[in-house]
């Protein structure tokens, strides 16, 4: 079986697509990653902005063309705090759910920090007696014990990097008071937080081990000394708090710039970092943790294998994955592939289109391992936009159909996405259309995309 978990955070909007093959760990066959930017766009009065909303509206639409490309058996998609605390949620769920057909599901607080603690049980198994879990999010903060599958305590706290530096970090950099604001109101929120299961939450209790999960933690270990993210997974990377400890005034001095050209800082993750590194010490103090060890297994992986068991034993209790059999069976190709394939021959017979881009237009993404981008057209809804183009006042912009179209709903004498090795797909090749000057090519429901000036 394919599935594809699509999660929506506050940075970016994250799909994977996995076989699960009964007796074998599952199979990532694809990736893709849009960003959303949802933290920064996020008002003092908890409203998304519009640009926002459309943006991810954009990334939404980008996975499920993708998904459909992999022919994915079922989707779950889901958004975390970001949008599940937004003053305006209903209103940005219906918007994506009208722009792409795909509705947004939500997990609990308590529940994210369940599944990635199943995740993390999962890649360490029963060679750990004991695990404390702790997961720094953009707009919360998960943490998770037991000795078993699932956690005996589960605790998800308002802590996240982004949230924080939205609200206590103005100013590049910070004024040193903020920083002290921020580090006052993060001890205070754990201390009562934790104080109820101070026995559980424990890393002194023996044979436990103190984990983490994130990509703030796992870059604070960069910074800390720990192995680069080209290393692989299976590369041990620990974050040390005496170390992390050292780094959070100098960081606090930097301007989000300059952290970005720190070891391991990435340029999106650089203007909360900070909150970050504030967030992980106060953690990792209250929890009497020395060091965690960074696991690559997260919520996304933990909903994969909690979806697994689901299938194997149907019996089961269900977790209440926000998912629906097959939700793009419905999506189909438009024109068809050969059609398609044809448009790519002409262009490079075209003098003119064979100057625009030299090679791009010979490739397979899906051979490669890429997936469709922004020239690729999505038709959603009867609409159609392009990811990285803005859409008009209304939402939706007619744009010229290049390469592959899809199509939400269905579309007479539409042909079903051929797998990879039935059929190479047709790619994109963006500037070469635009050289050409030429009307759309007609769908297969008869109508055609805009011209292009």
């Amino acid at each position: 079986m394919r599935i594809g978990v699509l999660d929506v955070g506050s940075n970016s909007a994250h799909l994977k697509i996995v076989d699960l093959v009964e007796g074998e760990p599952p199979r990532t066959v694809a990736t893709l990653k849009h960003p959303t930017r949802l933290a920064r766009a996020i008002g003092p009065d908890g409203v998304i902005d519009d640009e926002a909303v459309r943006l991810l509206g954009g990334a939404v639409g980008q996975a499920a063309c993708t998904a459909t490309l992999h022919r994915v058996d079922e989707l779950i998609a889901f958004a975390t705090s970001a949008v599940r605390d937004a003053a305006n949620r209903d209103e940005v769920v219906d918007r994506i759910a009208d722009g792409t057909g795909i509705e947004l599901g939500f997990l609990t607080g308590g529940q994210e920090a369940s599944l990635t603690f199943q995740a993390v049980r999962a890649w360490y198994g029963w060679s750990v007696r004991r695990l404390l879990v702790v997961d720094i999010g953009g707009g919360s903060l998960e943490i998770a014990a037991g000795d078993g599958r699932e956690p005996d305590t589960a605790l998800s706290l308002p802590l996240g990097a982004d949230r924080l530096t939205r609200r206590y970090l103005p100013g590049d950099p910070p004024s040193p008071e903020r920083v002290r604001r921020l580090r006052r109101h993060v001890r205070r929120e754990l201390a009562a937080a934790v104080a109820p299961f101070a026995g559980d939450l424990d890393a002194r209790t023996p044979g436990t081990l103190a984990v983490g999960t994130s990509r703030v933690l796992t870059q604070l270990a960069v910074l800390g000394g720990a192995p680069k993210p080209r290393k692989g997974p299976y590369a041990r990377r620990v974050l040390h708090r005496a170390r992390l400890r050292g780094r959070i005034d100098d960081l606090a001095a930097m301007t989000a710039a300059q952290r970005a050209g720190l070891r391991g800082i990435s340029v999106p993750r650089a203007p909360h970092i900070l909150a970050g590194g504030i967030v992980a010490d106060a953690t990792m103090s209250a929890l009497h943790v020395k060091h965690l060890d960074v696991c690559p297994w997260a919520l996304r992986e933990g909903v994969i294998l909690q979806r697994w068991r689901e299938i194997a034993d149907p019996a089961r209790e269900p977790t209440r994955l926000p998912t629906s059999p097959r939700p793009r069976s419905h999506l189909h190709v438009v024109p068809p592939v050969s059609e398609a394939h044809a448009r790519r021959a002409d262009r490079g017979r075209d003098p003119e289109a064979a100057g625009a881009g030299p090679g791009r237009g010979d490739r397979d993404p899906l051979a490669d391992g890429q997936v469709p981008g922004d020239g690729h057209a999505v038709e959603v809804a009867g609409s159609r936009w392009r990811p990285g183009h803005r859409a008009g006042g209304d939402g939706r912009r007619e744009r010229r159909a290049v390469g592959l179209v899809v199509a939400a709903g269905p579309s007479p004498g539409a042909v079903p996405v051929p797998r990879q090795e039935e059929q190479p797909v047709a790619a994109r090749q963006v500037q070469a259309a635009r050289s050409a000057g030429t009307a759309g090519d007609p769908g297969q429901d008869g109508r055609r995309g805009d011209r292009r000036p």
